[in-house]
């Protein structure tokens, strides 16, 4: 009973973790990117389900310059802008996502991206 009070804590702040990570399949096409000094703002086409259809002056999610892997991220995303490869999937906090859980004008609400995947690219050699 002891090891279970003792682990309380730990088993709370996962399943706090899991019930705020949120994630969705693509494929998903990086179709615009802005820079801000806040961070960077991307585009993704199809728009995230959370989305709802809408975006924030065009943009859906958002990479602040306090993310951890900040300059990975935005080399990932401009890597996959300029040769058309897409992202397979997409997972962001939703306690991080701005203002509201949804993209709309009028609110800066965008998701907060915190993890990427791209999809492998199809090559094809010249014989």
């Amino acid at each position: 009973m002891k090891m279970l009070i003792k682990l309380l804590p730990l088993i709370l702040s996962v399943i706090t973790f899991n019930s705020y990570a949120l994630h969705e399949s693509g494929p998903f096409k990086v179709t615009k990117i802005r820079l801000d000094q806040a961070g960077f703002q991307v585009a993704l086409s199809p728009a995230p389900t959370l989305c709802y259809g809408g975006s924030y002056h065009r943009m859906h999610v958002v990479v602040k310059n306090d993310h951890p892997n900040f300059d990975a991220m935005y080399t990932a995303f401009l890597s996959a802008y300029n040769t058309g490869n897409t992202l397979s999937n997409i997972w962001y906090d939703k306690r991080q996502t701005l203002v509201a859980e949804t993209c709309a004008d009028g609110a800066y609400a965008l998701l907060a991206i915190t993890m990427i995947e791209l999809s492998q690219q199809n090559l094809e050699l010249n014989k």
